[in-house]
């Protein structure tokens, strides 16, 4: 059609903001169209929900999997979750707040502003920070890296790139921590730390 994202970075710019506000538009209604206007060329694409939650059945089955993990992490079943909150923009889509419920059998709350839901928590982080300060703690706070770090390194029985977990996910921070690791070489005279996330 003319259009090849690939050529130029308004291109690309133009269609990313064309594939939100196809998701936005998705998230309430059923179908959209996405229109593609480039070097003097118009295209008009149909997209139905059923299409955009088929093209992204990858991504929810991440969020799927990573729900999990959390619950796993915290030692708790869906037994004991009394409200699913949900939070952040990509919750307004159909298929996330559907894919939770089935989960877990609860019905996600719509009550608070999904765009507004993490400015909300930031404050009250903040005020208990504060409270604490003050001597008025009345939620303990613990701070936590959300993901794992370590160091790229290769397996001495595989030969294979390998990263070395240093921290676990969810240690309390601040944290420090240490790992024995050797050269590749006799004598090496150089060696390139890269820390993974």
């Amino acid at each position: 059609h003319g259009f090849d994202p690939r050529q130029s970075p308004s291109d690309r710019a133009e269609l990313f903001l064309l594939a939100e506000q196809a998701k936005c538009a998705l998230s309430i209604r059923p179908t959209t169209t996405i229109r593609l206007a480039s070097k003097g060329r118009e295209a008009n694409f149909a997209l139905s929900r059923d299409e955009f939650e088929d093209l992204s059945a990858d991504l929810l089955e991440r969020t799927a999997f990573t729900t999990r993990q959390v619950l796993a992490a915290a030692n708790l079943d869906w037994s004991k979750i009394d409200r699913i909150l949900l939070v952040g923009g990509s919750t307004r889509m159909p298929m996330v707040a559907r894919m939770l419920e089935e989960q877990s059998g609860i019905t996600p709350d719509r009550s608070v502003n999904p765009d507004e839901a993490v400015a909300r928590g930031a404050a009250l982080y903040a005020n208990a920070i504060l409270a604490e300060e003050r001597g008025q703690a009345t939620v303990k706070i613990v701070s936590v890296n959300s993901h794992s770090l370590g160091v790229d390194g290769t397996d001495v029985d595989t030969t294979r790139r390998v990263n070395f977990i240093v921290i676990p996910r969810n240690t309390a921070l601040p944290a420090s921590a240490t790992r024995r690791c050797v050269t590749g070489a006799a004598n090496q005279r150089s060696v390139e730390v890269r820390v993974l996330e």
